[in-house]
């Protein structure tokens, strides 16, 4: 998940509607920022986060709409699984 803060903050985002998410001038990561250090993550971010409202957390719990062709019927797949066989001895 990305990570943005404005190249002269310290505070980190990490959802896309949040009115501070930064479109120019940032730096990005990908793994969570440190918070010991002096930095701080987005409070607007988590309050998003939290609502279900961040766009980013409905991707990940709900995955996108494009992923739906990924689905298998269950059917399929347990059809396709076989048995293991027995070690001969």
């Amino acid at each position: 998940m990305p990570y943005r803060a404005l190249s002269n903050s310290l505070i980190w985002h990490w959802c896309h509607n949040c009115s501070d998410w930064p479109l120019h001038d940032f730096l990005q990561r990908e793994d969570k920022p440190p918070t010991w250090t002096g930095q701080a993550l987005c409070e607007k971010c988590a309050t998003c986060d939290g609502c279900s409202e961040c766009q980013h957390s409905i991707t990940l719990r709900a995955g996108l709409p494009s992923d739906s062709w990924l689905r298998v019927p269950s059917e399929h797949v347990s059809s396709q699984i076989e048995s293991p066989k027995p070690l001969a001895r």
